[in-house]
């Protein structure tokens, strides 16, 4: 989930955010380390990591831009930050740009093992990122939200960021597959496509599934601003 610019960051996204930030997302994390690592993968031996290390350089300073630009460091930012920090910490440790690859692609593997075990300890992380995207900085949206979240006892954002876990889970091996098969530069094509594909329809299922169940609130909570 650490694409850059895959999806808006902060407020409720529409349409053509979405859709300009996927492209983006394509350009910066597919398309732009495809064709650095072509370009040099030629000067270097055939397993050298040099060449991964350029790719990675792109996508690296977009999220550094981003989180700057952004003035905060959210739940999407620090997960994206970590991501990148052991991407490059992986590439930089593996013995050949191969073994690196996979590394890299299990990396999904362990963010979906930490997504499981915060909604296990009743602190799921699709609550904190959903509450981002669904208030904005909207003080009433905020207490509604968080006033649905308790009549719902947690259970709708436990069972969102399992799902998650499982689809990153998935993902990841799926990846983790073709970095073990298709040609270096190719996997660096294909791979960030497939998880940009595997983010965006864990989110649309997320927002129709949580907004579904949450609305079973809403007339609690609209009982409860008349009161006050």
């Amino acid at each position: 989930m650490s694409e850059a610019g895959a999806v808006p960051r902060s407020g409720p996204p529409n349409t053509r955010d979405i859709l300009r930030n996927v492209g983006l997302s394509l350009v910066i994390n597919a398309a732009i380390p495809y064709a650095i690592y072509r370009l040099t993968a030629p000067h270097y031996p055939a397993e050298s990591v040099v060449p991964l290390l350029y790719a990675t350089v792109v996508p690296a300073l977009w999220l550094a831009f981003n989180t700057i630009k952004n003035r905060s460091v959210d739940a999407i930012a620090i997960i994206a930050i970590c991501e990148t920090v052991a991407t490059v910490a992986v590439t930089l440790l593996a013995k050949n740009v191969g073994y690196a690859l996979i590394a890299r692609a299990l990396q999904g593997t362990v963010v979906g093992m930490v997504f499981a075990f915060t909604a296990m300890i009743g602190k799921p992380v699709m609550y904190y990122i959903a509450r981002q995207f669904s208030v904005g900085s909207d003080p009433m949206r905020a207490w509604g939200f968080d006033r649905a979240y308790e009549l719902d006892k947690g259970r709708t954002f436990a069972i969102a960021t399992y799902v998650w876990a499982v689809g990153m889970i998935a993902v990841s091996l799926v990846s983790a597959t073709l970095a073990a098969t298709l040609e270096h530069a190719t996997y660096l094509l294909v791979a960030p496509i497939i998880g940009i594909g595997a983010n965006i329809a864990l989110i649309g299922w997320t927002v129709r599934f949580s907004m579904r169940r949450m609305m079973r609130y809403r007339d609690q909570i609209a009982a409860s601003i008349q009161a006050a």
